[in-house]
């Protein structure tokens, strides 16, 4: 099983309801599919890494059912598996931290609408594996509070922005680094530089305008 070190697959402090959850009868069954869960949030969320590692693919899937995907390879040979993506913002051979956006999600694929659906897989076979999210195996119609949070180093912190205009949905934390503004029509990935605990504690001192979320 994996550890509390698998985190939520969205950004920290939201609540994402399980709308279907492993080993379900009408979908998620056989050996690729068994373990995953579905989660019910709007087309065009933020989709992060629930733990690092290296983009092993990140385009619509060769499987149809998958639609647009995304496969990260963390150290132990586990990949994290996500699907139905609207669009996928890496490339194969990335190296991701834990919480950088990897995509935007979406109903591609075998979906009749808007949602993620997230895995563990072997990354050579595809197959499902048992799993755990934050510490637990959450079941249908819960409700789990993402604690995904990208950390703040001394190093440049990306975050890629909507590629296609203003994002209207969720909390883009970016905005609390760099302040509010339009977002659309700038580069699809935006940077600050956070240098020492007294270049971390001067951007989180700093705040949104509003409530924090989309426009």
């Amino acid at each position: 099983m994996d550890g509390p070190l698998l985190r939520a697959a969205y950004p920290a402090g939201e609540a994402c309801t399980v709308t279907r959850g492993p080993e379900g009868t009408s979908s998620h069954t056989g050996p690729c599919n068994e373990y995953a869960w579905d989660f019910g949030i709007p087309a065009d969320y933020e989709v992060s890494a629930a733990r690092a590692g290296t983009i092993v693919f990140s385009n619509r899937s060769p499987y149809r059912q998958n639609g647009v995907e995304v496969l990260i390879r963390p150290p132990n040979g586990r990949c994290t598996h996500c699907a139905h993506l609207n669009r996928s913002c890496h490339e194969p051979g990335d190296r991701v931290p834990r919480g950088r956006i990897v995509g935007r999600s979406g109903s591609t694929g075998a979906s009749t609408a808007p949602h993620l659906r997230f895995q563990v897989i072997d990354c050579d076979s595809r197959v499902g594996l048992p799993a755990t999210v934050q510490g637990r195996a959450p079941y249908a119609r819960t409700r789990p509070v993402s604690v995904n949070q990208l950390r703040l180093t001394g190093r440049t912190v990306h975050r890629p922005g909507p590629p296609l205009g203003p994002y209207p949905l969720g909390r883009f934390r970016a905005k609390a680094l760099l302040g509010r503004g339009p977002l659309g029509g700038r580069a699809a990935e935006r940077s600050v530089v956070v240098r020492g605990q007294e270049g971390a504690e001067r951007a989180a001192s700093i705040r949104p305008g509003r409530s924090g979320r989309g426009p």
